[in-house]
């Protein structure tokens, strides 16, 4: 599921940084996506492990694509709320990458061989 999730994050962060160049039906399916599988990360992961360093990981990572998918939403005229200041929407999309580098590293490393710790 780490796999799914993190591919989740990546065009959640393509979605942010895309946002005038992909269709809105497209937008709305990515933002869709990346709400459901922040919601797992949260909810049905990061809930159930708080005592272990994947479990704060799946916590945080979920928090951020929440955040990134209302933003993905709200750009996408799904949801009618105020677009966020451009300072909170580059804390989302840091956020976002932080989390997609930590669990893309450790998949690849996992692809390599590397014993991994957590």
């Amino acid at each position: 599921m780490g796999t799914v999730v993190t591919f989740a994050m990546l065009f959640g962060a393509i979605a942010l940084f895309a946002v005038n160049r992909l269709s809105k039906p497209l937008r709305q399916g990515i933002g869709v996506a990346v709400l459901l599988l922040g919601l797992w990360n949260v909810l049905w992961y990061g809930l159930r492990h708080l005592g272990e360093f994947w479990g704060h990981a799946a916590l945080a990572s979920g928090i951020a694509m929440l955040f990134a998918a209302t933003l993905i939403l709200i750009e996408a005229g799904m949801l009618r709320l105020a677009t966020p200041p451009r300072t909170i929407r580059l804390i989302i999309i840091a956020a976002l990458l932080a989390s997609l580098l930590l669990y893309g590293i450790t998949i690849i490393q996992i692809g390599l061989g590397y014993e991994i710790i957590g």
